[in-house]
Parts: structure tokens; C-alpha cells; sequence
């Protein structure tokens, strides 16, 4: 019994060598030099002898882990567990690069060691930090190859949460169709199921989000109905506003203003009771633009000023530039020029502050500039500067604004009788053409 215990702990020493050795790119020579011979460490990693405890110290030192680490039965496996707990913790604390890197070093390591359920929970959490910063397409390329391999699909639940992940991806790609299968398909797991998690509340509201973007809206209020009528069976009272006021968001857009209203005060008055102060700013900024679709502005200010306010106090910069959009609109409608243009300001500083992230904001921004020079009656600096948007509407995911831009220009120029029109209606054509291809109604 103890020639078994040497030879399973000589194993395990092995093991745990070879994996902290690959872990830092090190050589068998780099890692023997001047402690042992290549032969000798060979057979250590290989459990065919041991080490004496002077020698496993200095080994121990030299690839920075401890010695029990080391003689532990999967210690690269612990390891590996509290690097991923560390990019979790980074990335809560939005220090996103050192979260990814984090993240990274897992996925990489846990595959290459064959630990294929931390390797995709890794990759689950790089994939929603590479969609939060719109890196798309990596995201699905990284996505489609695992669920490629027949060994993602062992777990249902990791499979649900990959398929959530590509639609998201798919979404902010602009192609709505394909994140529309994806989080079909996730829905279909779900057969067959007899208790609900939040996973099933995930896909019922990214459905719903996605029907809402297609301007399918009596489908994805459907949906959002689902997603609360889920919430409140699952006591997620967060998630039950937040369904709350999207079902606000989707009747406005098909009529109801008056029933959206009363939803949007009723998911306030709870946000605020509940302390959900990122749902409170949200609400706010709904309500603003729920009175700004009306033309009420002396209504719509308030809301977007207190929207701001919260957010403020959250630090979630990036969520400034909506209501600071809307306000710099409401000012151009007013013939504020100086007020909207310290508007687009506050904007342009957030994008410059927060990085490469926010193209669409930074259109937005400039598109509304444009139009402040179309005002101004410099026809040609409005040209100019719209054709820049247009470039970033097309670049980023924004189809849907680069169609409405173009008919904008086509018609701009036609009324102008300039030939230049025909260019921006065939280009009208043929976002049309893409439009419907993915799915987006307009």
C-alpha cells in the first residue's frame, strides 16, 4: 500500500511539473539548468522517480509555485479556478483589459490541459467582454468553432449560454436574422424543462430585444411578457421592472403612449423603492423621450437632466451620451445652436474618454452637428460631414441609420437638383437590400 502512495504522489509531482513548466513556456533544459539533469527531470515529470525535498523547493521557486502546490492532486486546476475568480473580480471593478487577459490565460490553459468545462466557462466570459466592446466578430469566430466540436455540447446550460452570447454578437454585427436563430435555438433547450433558471429569462428578453430591433413589436412585447412573467415567478424583482419598463418601451413604439406612461411611473416609483438607481436613470431617459416623441420638450428636459444626474453618480460615463444626445436634438429644435452644440461636446469628450467603443454615439454626435450646419445653410460642410457618418453608421453595425442617412442625403441633394442625388438612392437601394436580408423592418 505505501510502494502505491510513493508512486501516486511521484505521478502527481510529475504531472504538476510538466503543467506549471508548459503554463510558463519553459523548456526542460531552461527548467533543469543548474539544478538537475534534463534526463533526471524527464523522468520526474514522467512519475518514474522522485525528488529530493531541497530539489522540489528549488524547482518549486523557480516555476513561482509552492511546494504544495505542486505535490497537490490538480493544483493547475485550482489555479486555474482563482484566475478566472480574478478576471471575474476585474472585470466587476471594469478594469476590463486585465480582466481579459485574465480570462484569456484560462481558456488558453484550460485547453491546452484539457479541463473543457473551466476552458468554457473562460471563453464565455472573454466572449461577453469582447461583445461589451463591440468586438463582434470575434466573438463569432471564437463561438461557431467550439460549438463545432462535439464536446461543447456535453452540458446543456453551457450550450444555452454560448448560443445567448453568439446571438448578441450577431445583434451588434446588424444581423438580426442570425441572432434570431441563436436565441431560437437556445428556447428550443429548453423543452421539455420543467423548472425555469435565469437562463430561460436571458433568452426570452434578448428574444424579445431582437423582435423589438426587427420592428417586430407586437412579437417581442410577446416576449417581454414572458420575461416577466418569469421574472416575478423566479422573485427577480430587478429583472421584473426591467421587463417592465422594456414593455413600456415597446407599446410606445406601437401607439400606446398613455398605457407606456403609466408603466414607465409604475417601474420608477419601484426602481426608486427598491434603490435600483441604474433603473431609475434608464426610466428617466425612457420618459424623456416618450415626451420628446410628442414634442411635450418642456416635459422632456426634466427626465433627461435627472437621467443624467444618476448616471452620473453611477460613473457609467457611457450611458451619458443618450439623454445628451436627446437634449442636444431638443436644442436644435428650439434654434439653441450654442446649447446643442455644448450638448454634442459632452458627447465627443465621453467617446474620446472611453476609447475606440462607442462609434455609434460618436455618429450620432456628428450627425446631429450636421444637421446644425444644414441649419446654418453650409450645404457643403453638411455634405461632407453626413457622408463621414454614413462611413460609420456602415462600419459599426448601423444599417438601419446608414439607409435612413442616405434617403436623408438623396433627397437633400435632389432638392437642391443636384446629380449627386442618384449616388446616396442607390446606396438607399442597396442598405434596403441588406435590411431586409437580415431581417430589419423599416
Amino acid at each position: 500500500m505505501l510502494a502505491l502512495d510513493v508512486e501516486a504522489r511521484n505521478r502527481v509531482i510529475g504531472e504538476n511539473l510538466r503543467r506549471y513548466r508548459l503554463l510558463r513556456g519553459y523548456t526542460q533544459d531552461e527548467v533543469a539548468e543548474g539544478l538537475c539533469s534534463i534526463s533526471q527531470l524527464s523522468k520526474v515529470e514522467n512519475g518514474k522517480t522522485n525528488l529530493k525535498p531541497h530539489l522540489l523547493r528549488l524547482l518549486a521557486e523557480r516555476l513561482g509555485v509552492t511546494i504544495e502546490q505542486l505535490e497537490s492532486a490538480d493544483s493547475m486546476l485550482d489555479e486555474l479556478k482563482e484566475t478566472l475568480e480574478l478576471g471575474r473580480s476585474a472585470s466587476f471593478a471594469e478594469q476590463t483589459e486585465k480582466a481579459f487577459e485574465y480570462f484569456c490565460s484560462v481558456s488558453q490553459s484550460a485547453r491546452q490541459h484539457g479541463y473543457q468545462t473551466l476552458f468554457l466557462e473562460a471563453l464565455l466570459n472573454e466572449c461577453r467582454l469582447l461583445n461589451r466592446r463591440n468586438e463582434a466578430q470575434m466573438v463569432i469566430e471564437r463561438i461557431e468553432a467550439v460549438l463545432a466540436e462535439q464536446e461543447a455540447w456535453e452540458d446543456d446550460k453551457v450550450r444555452v449560454e454560448l448560443l445567448i452570447e453568439l446571438g448578441k454578437a450577431h445583434k451588434l454585427s446588424g444581423n438580426m436574422l442570425m441572432a434570431h436563430d441563436c436565441y431560437c435555438r437556445a428556447d428550443a433547450e429548453f423543452e421539455g424543462v420543467d423548472e425555469k433558471s435565469d437562463s430561460h429569462l436571458r433568452t426570452y428578453y434578448e428574444l424579445a430585444d431582437c423582435h423589438f430591433y426587427m420592428s417586430n413589436f407586437r412579437t417581442a412585447l410577446r416576449y417581454i411578457e414572458r420575461a416577466e412573467r418569469l421574472a416575478t415567478e423566479l422573485s427577480c424583482h430587478w429583472a421584473r421592472i426591467r421587463a417592465c419598463y422594456y414593455r413600456a418601451t415597446i407599446l410606445l413604439k406601437i401607439g400606446e403612449i398613455e398605457q407606456a406612461k403609466g408603466l414607465f411611473l409604475t417601474s420608477l416609483k419601484e426602481a426608486q423603492a427598491n434603490e435600483l438607481l441604474f433603473d431609475v436613470a434608464a426610466i428617466n431617459n425612457n420618459l424623456g423621450c416618450l415626451h420628446k416623441s410628442v414634442n411635450e420638450h418642456g416635459l422632456a428636459i426634466p427626465y433627461f437632466q435627472r437621467s443624467l444626474q444618476v448616471f452620473e453618480l453611477l460613473n457609467q460615463a457611457q450611458y451619458l451620451c443618450d439623454p445628451y444626445l436627446q437634449l442636444a436634438e431638443i436644442a436644435l429644435h428650439s434654434h439653441d445652436v450654442h446649447k446643442c452644440n455644448s450638448y454634442l461636446d459632452e458627447v465627443l469628450a465621453i467617446v474620446e474618454r472611453l476609447g475606440n467603443h462607442h462609434k455609434m454615439e460618436l455618429a450620432r454626435a456628428l450627425q446631429i452637428r450636421s444637421w446644425v450646419e444644414r441649419e446654418a445653410g453650409q450645404f457643403e460642410a453638411y455634405l461632407d460631414r453626413s457622408t463621414e457618418v454614413l462611413a460609420l453608421y456602415e462600419q459599426y453595425g448601423g444599417q438601419l441609420a446608414a439607409y435612413e442617412l442616405a434617403v436623408e442625403l438623396a433627397e437633400a441633394l435632389d432638392r437642391h437638383q443636384d446629380r449627386r442625388a442618384v449616388e446616396y438612392y442607390r446606396k438607399a437601394i442597396e442598405l434596403n437590400r441588406y435590411l431586409k436580408a437580415v431581417g430589419i423592418r423599416r
